[in-house]
This record gives structure tokens, sequence and C-alpha cells, in this order.
């Protein structure tokens, strides 16, 4: 299931309703019992702070994790509330603006493996905890890239139509973002079934993968699709896309939209182009299919490009997105300096 599990927070029985989410969570990939432990804690101190921070106006949302075999829990709270005029001062134990004991997220932090948060006063918090079975998870990759995804259904469907996989290959990357065609289980089929094909064509260049994409959803929905081979000993992007999947590469203040051609992925897919791109030092990666708004942009977010990918897709789903279509986005960052 790639899609994540949103839990409202909005009074004190949901805490304990996420800590059991996250614990079967846990438990159904084998993570130890004080792993689940560890979960339980960030969990209980990410929805109580919603309820005394935000006006009980937040979520939390989270899903299971693979990286190169090893497996992992990821929990995002996302709120709109006052936000954190300190954050330094907050992740200090014993510091509290409620009257509590002010453990909450310097314990978070400390529980958690991989750990980021992001606030601004008037605006709202977002906080991202991932728990490993093994911690040396965190280790991998991190001299060259970051990589994270948000994926949920539109509210009132149980599954996603839009899905996505990231292969991790030698120095590179290897993306694909499907959205089939309407909502609901038979959408979800047909993205599911993409995401199949694409997993057994490990070999073929991109414009190969996008036609054994074509033959393979004949029959189905069809989908938008884009595919994206992120090469980080080059520093470049090649891009083939059909349909409303945006991307772009954000850059500095500026951003590069990557192009897509029209049509329908096994249906009528008409012609296609790979597009090659230069993936800068310290740039950002985005694709998203169209539950979210085609202006996406961070001018007003200091530093946000700065943080982890998971983060900056929770973001990027609480301020921009439609709330009325299924969604799916993928961040990717170059983490090299110039």
């Amino acid at each position: 299931m790639n899609q994540h599990i949103s839990i409202d927070i909005i009074e004190k029985s949901n805490v304990g309703e996420l800590r059991r989410v996250v614990s079967d969570l846990g438990k159904s990939i084998g993570l130890t019992e004080e792993n689940i432990g560890k979960l339980s804690i960030i969990t209980n101190e990410m929805s109580t702070n919603i309820l005394k921070h935000a006006g009980c106006s937040g979520k939390v949302i989270t899903k299971r994790l693979t990286y190169n075999g090893v497996k992992g829990i990821e929990v995002i709270s996302i709120d709109s509330g006052v936000g954190i005029k300190n954050i330094g001062a907050a992740l200090r134990d014993g510091f509290s603006t409620a009257g509590s004991m002010g453990t909450g997220l310097g314990a978070i932090k400390r529980l958690s493996q991989e750990f980021d948060i992001y606030s601004q006063p008037e605006k709202g918090t977002i906080v991202m905890s991932r728990v490993w079975e093994d911690s040396e998870v965190v280790q991998l990759h991190k001299d060259s890239v970051d990589f994270g995804v948000f994926s949920m259904a539109k509210p009132g469907q149980e599954v996603c139509g839009d899905d996505w996989l990231i292969r991790t290959e030698k120095d590179s990357l290897c993306i694909l973002v499907s959205d089939a065609l309407g909502h609901g289980e038979g959408a979800a089929k047909t993205s599911r079934e993409a995401v199949k094909i694409f997993i057994q064509d490990k070999e073929s260049p991109l414009e190969d993968k996008l036609l054994n994409l074509h033959e393979g959803l004949k029959g189905t929905r069809g989908a938008a699709i884009a595919i994206a081979h992120v090469n980080l000993n080059k520093d470049s992007i090649n891009y083939i896309g059909v349909g409303n999947i945006s991307g772009r590469i954000f850059y500095n203040e500026t951003y590069q939209s990557c192009i897509s051609t029209e049509g329908i992925v096994g249906a009528n897919m008409g012609k296609y182009q790979r597009f090659t791109y230069k993936f800068f030092e310290e740039s950002v990666f985005i694709m998203n299919t169209d539950g979210f708004a085609t202006s996406i942009n961070f001018n007003h977010y200091p530093g946000i490009l700065n943080k982890k990918s998971s983060l900056i897709a929770a973001l990027i789903y609480r301020d921009f997105s439609t709330k009325n279509d299924d969604m799916a986005v993928v961040v990717v960052r170059n983490l090299k300096r110039r």
C-alpha cells in the first residue's frame, strides 16, 4: 500500500486511535517491541501537541517504508495552528507554552532515527519522524540524495487512483508517477498495474518503458504517466510524460517545468518525447498528479527546500492540494553542495 493513512486529531480519543494504527503498522512489518514503543511515544506527543497548540485542527499521517529492503514507519504531524516562534527552544526538554512538562518535540527528536520540523508563526507546523528496523539505513545516500512521497485517496474513497514507485539504482533513481482516469478501485487497479509493469522493466530506456506501459495498460481505464531517471553522477534528469503529471525542478528562487505531451497511456497516447534537464546541486525535483494546484511555489516558505523531502511533500499536501481528488507527489532533493 503506497498511500498514507490519515487520522484527524480533533479530540482526545483520536490520540489512542492514532497509537493503535501506528502500532499495527509497526507489527505488520515486524518492528521490535522497542521500536513500536518509540512510535507510541512519538505519536502520542505529536497528537497531544496538536490538541494543545493547533486548536484541534490538525492531522497525523503515517505509512510503511521500504528502502533497499529495510523496513520502517514514517509519521508526520500537520497543522495550521499558531506555529512555533523559537524551534530551538521548543526542542529542549522543559520548554512549554501550554503548562505541560515540555518534553514533546525533544522526545520525538530523540526517539526518531530521522527527524525534521518546519514551522511558521500563525501558519502552522509540520513534524516528520521515521523509525527504521535498522538504524544504518539513514546513512544510505545521505551525501547525494533525499526523497519522499505523499499519496492519499480523494476524500470519501477508500483507495487512491494515483500511484508511484521509486527504484534506487547505482548512482541513480528511476521514478514512476501514475494518475489513472477516475477514482476508486478501478483507478487504483489501473495504477497498480502500471507499477507492476514498471517494476518488471528494469533495463529499457525511458521511451521503451513508456511504450511497454502503453501496451500493458490497454483494456484498462488508462492513465496519465510520467517517468524520470535521476542521474546523480551527471546531476541530470531524463524525463518523459504523457498526460497531466507535473514535473518541476526548483533551484534557488526559480524553477523549470518539465514537458509532458498530451494523451492517455493505454488508450490514445499520441506523440511523446524524452527531455533532459540539469539537476543542479541543492535543487529539488517535484513530480505530482493533478490533485494539487498548478501554481506550487515556495516564495512564502523560507528555508523549506532545505528540509527533508517527506516534510516538503507534506507541506505541499497541506497548502497546495485541491482536497477533491486523488493525490500523489514525489520530492527528490539533490544534497550535493555548491
